[in-house]
């Protein structure tokens, strides 16, 4: 017997990671090996001793819950291995626990034994690997994202090279090209004045012979179609005789906007938007009207169903970082004008050519395919460059950039100059808008120059107030969408009164174009939304003209 004492207690302090203990059925203590009193004491501080309820000891509720449901499953027979883990961090320790339940010689269930293997290093080692193994990942993770942003940067600095080259070889073509234009120009101009020269001698010795005359007559008249064409050369070639002076690019286009819609058609909308402190420019007026007249066909030509144009003008400062992200341009101080459509739009390979004397995008016989070449030469010649924007179906725009002087036109000149032909003379205007807030600047923008107004929210109303004032109303201002009943089905109704009546509609929503087109057929005009001030008062004036 006393052998069997001595192996049983040598099993039980054998290992040094084995931890061994017994409880009876009320989780009293009756044995334990000296590393689990250690391991105890490490987790929680207590000296155990036999007798002492373990459940007690274990502060943690969740542990001791845990505990418990294992010693439970013991109790009852059940034989099984876990691995578990006690005690709170930095002391936290790994088992992998073996419970068995103990018997008396009539089997019955009186306690249970649970041996404990300390797996700790073993799991931080674990641990250790992934945490490792996941730094591993993420320092080839950010190692990839380096060399892919480098790759990327490389990609893009090479596009940009090669865009850049492109647009010094078009440039360079271009110049080439107006060298030799301007030779061929200037050699025609002499034979033409030898032709014209001629058949005026001729025009002369046979003016009893109306057959010739008709025929000299044409000799003349294709002779100066061909010095028109020559003169459109020597603009391309920048040789043209430039008249200059220094002047306000905003006041040119709104001296210009009552030919704009003549040349573009009714289903076309022009917007402006003026820089109210823009500087002066030095340049040759005609040629510079030249050009957005030129610029405003073109965007014509783009908008075969109809759309939108928007000029714009402002200050363009830029610095030595810009240049090479504007295509041939440099630092300095510049006027920028703009016209841009929503049109058709160019491919990358038509853009490039543009610019090219004969080369047009139209068919055959419809034009000279000079147009944008002058345009360019003039620009040219004012010191001046473009940059164009363009992809298929997504429109075109033209960025024009003049240098400009330190002088700056007062604003109050320039805004004023703007507004005064929009101003109202006590015309009475009906505003049919169902947005209160659209409705009231509407009212306030209208009655502060000039106009008298009067307001409603919706087209039911509106057919009630004109009734009203069937005489008085001047104008209605109608937004296209409204509730139940839409701006179009109020014009039906009010020209059943008055067929004569004069409408502006506006509204923001883009899927109304077929409406639009109705609206334009019946002589009404449109307004988009949004609308600047200026925008509503320049509508309003053209509407009731």
């Amino acid at each position: 017997m006393k052998d069997s004492t001595n192996l049983l207690s040598a099993i039980i302090e054998s290992p040094k990671n084995i931890v061994i203990f017994a409880l009876n059925k009320n989780y009293e203590y009756l044995a334990f090996n000296q590393n689990h009193k250690d391991t105890i004491h490490k987790i929680w501080g207590v000296e155990i001793e036999v007798g002492m309820n373990m459940l007690k000891i274990i502060k943690i509720i969740e542990d001791r819950k845990k505990a418990k449901k294992n010693f439970d499953r013991a109790l009852l027979g059940e034989r099984f291995t876990l691995i578990e883990k006690y005690g709170e961090p930095p002391n936290r320790l790994f088992f992998e626990n073996t419970y068995n339940p103990v018997k008396n010689r009539n089997s019955e269930i009186i306690g249970l034994t649970v041996f404990l293997t300390d797996i700790t290093q073993k799991v931080e080692s674990a641990e250790s690997i992934k945490k490792y193994h996941e730094q591993l990942e993420e320092l080839v993770e950010k190692r990839t994202a380096k060399l892919k942003r480098i790759n990327q940067e490389l990609l893009k600095e090479n596009f940009e090279k090669r865009k850049i080259e492109k647009q010094l070889f078009q440039s360079q073509k271009l110049e080439a090209i107006g060298d030799l234009a301007g030779g061929i120009a200037h050699d025609f101009k002499n034979l033409l004045t030898t032709i014209l020269g001629n058949s005026d001698v001729l025009a002369k010795e046979l003016n009893e012979s109306k057959e010739l005359l008709i025929k000299i007559s044409e000799i003349q008249s294709a002779s100066k179609k061909a010095n028109d064409l020559t003169e459109q050369l020597l603009a391309f070639s920048r040789k043209q005789i430039l008249i200059q002076d220094v002047f306000d690019l905003n006041l040119t286009i709104v001296n210009m906007e009552k030919f704009f819609q003549r040349i573009i058609g009714n289903n076309i909308f022009i917007n402006t938007i003026y820089d109210f402190n823009i500087k002066q420019i030095r340049a040759d007026q005609n040629q510079i009207e030249q050009i957005i007249l030129q610029l405003l066909v073109n965007s014509k030509d783009a908008l075969p169903n109809g759309g939108k144009i928007t000029i714009q003008t402002k200050n363009v400062s830029v610095t030595k970082e810009l240049t090479s992200q504007i295509p041939y341009s440099r630092a300095g101080e510049f006027v920028c004008l703009s016209i841009e459509d929503n049109g058709i739009g160019m491919d990358e390979e038509t853009t490039l050519k543009i610019f090219e004397p004969f080369f047009s995008t139209k068919q055959s016989g419809n034009g000279t395919g000079l147009g944008l070449s002058v345009v360019y030469g003039i620009i040219k010649q004012h010191d001046g460059w473009v940059n164009v924007i363009s992809s298929k179906n997504k429109g075109t725009k033209f960025n024009i950039y003049f240098p400009s002087l330190v002088l700056t036109t007062k604003v109050t000149k320039s805004e004023n100059y703007i507004f005064k032909d929009f101003q109202g003379k006590g015309e009475l205007i009906l505003i049919v808008e169902d947005e209160s807030e659209v409705r009231e600047i509407a009212k306030i923008i209208l009655t502060e120059n000039g106009y008298k107004t009067l307001e409603a929210k919706s087209a039911e109303e509106a057919l009630v107030i004109f009734l009203q004032n069937i005489n008085k109303i001047d104008l209605i201002f109608a937004d296209i969408v409204l509730p139940k009943k839409s701006g179009l089905e109020l014009r039906k109704q009010i020209q059943t009164f008055r067929p004569n009546s004069k409408i502006l509609f506006t509204s923001g929503h883009t899927t109304e174009n077929l409406k639009l087109n109705l609206s334009m057929e019946k002589g009404s005009k449109f307004l988009f939304k949004p609308y600047n001030m200026r925008e509503l008062l320049k509508a309003i004036k053209t509407s009731l003209e």
